[in-house]
């Protein structure tokens, strides 16, 4: 949440910190300071947030604070090893009962939510503490993939979908569901085959009778509209095969640039011979972002995957630990990875 930087602290002409070698700033030891005026400080081993005023914002009682807010005003603050919610005038949101806390606007509940942790299970509440979501899942994304708004799930070592207000809309009961970017398909695993599931019409678009299936494609269309739709190919009975997003086969786009680009990435995770082999782990991008309360095995294909988003959002691995990168990601490390290059 936040990285636990010694920022050196002296006052200005104008009574504001400047950046010098020194740690200390109003009588407390500066731990970290953020773009919007606050730092994070400790005075006899607990944490509060003051202001470039020196102006309390969260008194120096707590085992760790979230300096940057969530948006409303409001802060993450840590208790007895449980994290809670304070606002800026030091009335408790929510109480510190919880493993884990993420913000984000809900519009159809035309309130705050957050994607909470509890007893080791995930759920979703109201700023109230009104619960949307029971506690009822291992692991859940903490925001709404797609445009329509689904939460991927995790339960009894099962993976599914929900809605944004819990409804079920894939069970959970397959070994992984994948993200694509088709915004209501989505494909599932059941241990042996796999298939193409359309969320929206809660059918096959393409059957579960694949021995593999794979996405190819560069961007979202609706991001990058000239770039052409998604492929999906399959394989079976020693075959390739490829489908467009309507479930219709289209061998030919088998010699499409991105398909061949996307084949040498699973060449390298999931092939042996030439052939994929799925007694490896299929790794996907949900299991990636939603299991933060858990220690969770990473294959070599997590980390081509994380080097890949890193590096496109120009975070180039040499910079940072991956390793370090993966357990702040997952939650089981709040503290960002150190970078080499401060500039990342």
């Amino acid at each position: 949440m936040f990285s636990v930087v010694a920022w050196g602290q002296t006052e200005t002409q104008n009574g504001t910190p400047s950046d010098s070698m020194m740690d200390i700033y109003k009588g407390y030891h500066v731990l970290y300071k953020d773009e919007d005026g606050a730092l994070l400080v400790e005075k006899h081993g607990k944490r509060g947030l003051i202001d470039y005023d020196g102006e309390i914002l969260v008194p120096a009682k707590y085992e760790d604070v979230c300096c940057d807010n969530l948006g409303n005003g409001d802060f993450l603050i840590k208790k007895k090893g449980k994290w809670g919610i304070m606002d800026d005038k030091g009335k408790i949101i929510l109480p510190c009962e919880y493993d884990y806390i993420e913000f984000y606007p809900q519009e159809s509940q035309n309130s705050i939510v957050y994607v909470v942790v509890k007893n080791g299970k995930f759920g979703k509440i109201k700023e109230n503490g009104e619960v949307i979501i029971p506690f009822e899942y291992d692991g859940m994304t903490t925001w709404l993939e797609h445009e329509s708004g689904y939460h991927y799930v995790y339960q009894n070592k099962k993976m599914g979908v929900i809605d944004e207000c819990g409804k079920v809309l894939v069970p959970p009961i397959f070994e992984s569901v994948d993200y694509t970017y088709t915004p209501h398909q989505v494909i599932v695993f059941d241990g042996k085959k796999f298939g193409l599931f359309d969320i929206k019409t809660q059918s096959f678009t393409i059957p579960m009778v694949y021995d593999y299936l794979f996405e190819a494609s560069d961007f979202p269309v609706c991001v990058q509209p000239e770039v052409e739709e998604s492929v999906f190919v399959a394989y079976q009975n020693g075959q390739w095969l490829a489908f467009d997003t309507g479930g219709n086969r289209h061998d030919e786009y088998l010699e499409r640039d991105i398909v061949k680009n996307e084949f040498r990435f699973q060449e390298k995770e999931y092939f042996v011979d030439g052939k994929p082999d799925i007694t490896k782990m299929y790794c996907t991008y949900p299991q990636l972002i939603m299991c933060r309360n858990r220690e969770v095995p990473v294959s070599d294909c997590i980390y081509e995957k994380v080097k890949t988003f890193m590096t496109n959002y120009g975070y180039p691995m040499d910079k940072i630990n991956v390793d370090d990168y993966l357990r702040y990601r997952m939650g089981y490390d709040l503290n960002k990875p150190k970078l080499e290059d401060e500039d990342h």
